[in-house]
C-alpha cells in the first residue's frame, strides 16, 4: 500500500519562498513617423541642400576635400546618413559635423535612438571621427562661455550652415542680450569672417505671422520701405514682381498674405545681407535657391520656406578713414545683392505642388525616404500605408 504524504516536497518550499516569474525582453515600441519624413522634406534635402553642396564641391572650393557641417539634426541623423551617400561616397569627401539636438542630453526620452543613430553613422566611410551632436540648443551659440560655442568655434569654419527649424526664425524679442536665433547667427557670421572659401548657408523659417516677432517683422518692413526710397533698381524690382514701388504699396501688401510673405522673406534675406556686407573683409551674399510648402492646414500660402544663401569672399579692403591709403572701393553693393533677391523670392517653388503635378518626382521622393528611414530601423511598410494615409 502506497503512502501518500500532503507535506510540501523541497522543490515547492523552494518555490514557495522563492516564487518563480518569467521575465520577457519588452519589444521595442515601433517608432512613430513625424511630419518631416513626409516625401517633401527629402525634396528640399536633395534638390536644394545636396544639389548646392555638390556644386560647392565640384568646384574645387573644399579645403582638404572635407565638408565641415553644422546644423540640427533630427535623432535618425537623415540629413547626415544622406549627406554621406550622395556625397561622400561618389566624391570620395569627409564629412566633419557638428549637430545640435537637447536629445542629446540623458535625460531626455530620445536620447536612446539617437545613441543609436550616431553611433551607425560614425562607423560610416567618409565621416570624421571628431564627428558629434551635443545636448545644446542653437541659440546657446550666442554665449561665448558655452560648450556650443566651444565646440562650434574648435571646428569651425563651416562649409555649411544648416539652420533648419520647425518654429519661426524671427519668432524671439529683436536686441535682447538672450540667447536667441538673431544673436547666434551674428556671432556664427563673425566665426566666419575667417573663411577664405565659399560658403553655405540653408535656413528653414515657418513665415506666418503668429510666427514672426511683431517687433522685428515692423523692422523688417522698414528696412523694405527704406530700399524702396534709396535703391532705384530694387524699386523697380519690386514694383515688377509684386507690384510695391510706394509707402502706400507696402502697407496694402503686408495686410494680405501672399503680400506678407513676400515682404518678410525678402527682407528677411536683407538681414543676411547686411551682415555679409558688413564683414571684414566683406562677402557676397547671394540667394541660390527657394523652397516652400505648408504645415498649417489653415495656410493661403507656403507657411514653410527654405532659403539656400551663398557667402563668397571678396578680401576688398576697408576706406582708409585718415585717407592716407587710396584703395579701389570693391565692397558689394547691398542695392544690387538686394534687388537680385527680389526675384529669387518671386521664383518662391511650391514643393507641395510639384509633387501633386508630377507623380514620378513624388515616388521617387517616396522611395528615397523609405531607403533613409529603414537605415534608422523604420517599418517600411508602415511608412507607405502612412504617406498613402497623409
Amino acid at each position: 500500500m502506497t503512502t501518500v504524504s500532503n507535506e510540501p516536497d523541497e522543490e515547492q518550499m523552494v518555490d514557495g519562498i522563492f516564487p518563480i516569474t518569467a521575465y520577457e525582453i519588452p519589444s521595442r515600441k515601433a517608432k512613430e513617423f513625424l511630419p518631416w519624413h513626409r516625401p517633401r522634406k527629402h525634396f528640399v534635402r536633395q534638390n536644394q541642400w545636396q544639389e548646392q553642396i555638390e556644386k560647392l564641391a565640384k568646384s574645387g572650393e573644399l579645403e582638404h576635400g572635407t565638408i565641415r557641417y553644422l546644423g540640427l539634426p533630427g535623432t535618425d541623423l537623415l540629413d547626415i546618413r544622406h549627406f554621406q551617400r550622395t556625397l561622400c561616397e561618389p566624391y570620395n569627401l569627409k564629412l566633419c559635423f557638428l549637430g545640435f539636438n537637447t536629445a542629446a542630453n540623458p535625460r531626455d526620452s530620445g536620447q536612446t535612438d539617437l545613441n543609436i543613430s550616431l553611433d551607425e553613422v560614425c562607423k560610416l566611410r567618409g565621416i570624421d571621427s571628431s564627428s558629434d551632436v551635443i545636448p545644446d540648443d542653437f541659440c546657446r551659440l550666442a554665449d561665448g562661455s558655452s560648450v556650443a560655442w566651444s565646440r562650434a568655434k574648435k571646428l569651425g569654419p563651416f562649409d555649411v550652415i544648416n539652420i533648419d527649424l520647425c518654429d519661426g526664425f524671427a519668432i524671439h524679442q529683436p536686441g535682447t542680450l538672450d540667447n536667441n536665433h538673431y544673436n547666434a547667427v551674428s556671432k556664427l557670421m563673425a566665426l566666419q569672417a575667417g573663411k577664405k572659401q565659399p560658403w553655405l548657408l540653408f535656413l528653414t523659417t515657418r513665415t506666418g505671422i503668429s510666427d514672426i516677432n511683431h517687433e522685428v517683422l515692423t523692422k523688417l518692413i522698414e528696412r523694405y520701405r527704406r530700399n524702396l526710397a534709396e535703391c532705384v533698381s530694387f524699386k523697380e524690382r519690386s514694383e515688377m514682381d509684386f507690384r510695391i514701388a510706394t509707402d502706400y504699396d507696402l502697407s496694402q501688401a503686408v495686410q494680405t498674405s501672399k503680400g506678407h510673405l513676400s515682404v518678410f522673406l525678402v527682407a528677411l534675406c536683407k538681414w543676411m545681407i547686411g551682415i555679409g556686407v558688413g564683414q571684414q573683409p566683406p562677402f557676397k551674399v547671394s540667394v541660390t535657391s527657394t523652397l516652400g510648402y505648408r504645415v498649417s492646414p489653415k495656410a493661403t500660402h507656403n507657411d514653410l520656406v527654405s532659403i539656400a544663401f551663398r557667402f563668397d569672399p571678396t578680401f576688398a579692403a576697408a576706406p582708409d578713414p585718415m585717407e592716407i591709403a587710396r584703395v579701389e572701393d570693391a565692397r558689394p553693393s547691398e542695392c544690387q545683392l538686394a534687388t537680385a533677391m527680389v526675384r529669387r523670392v518671386k521664383n518662391l517653388k511650391c514643393v507641395d505642388a510639384i509633387l501633386r503635378d508630377d507623380h514620378a518626382t513624388n515616388d521617387c521622393m517616396v522611395e528615397a525616404t523609405a531607403e533613409l528611414l529603414a537605415l534608422a530601423r523604420y517599418d517600411i511598410a508602415e511608412f507607405r500605408a502612412w504617406v498613402q494615409a497623409q
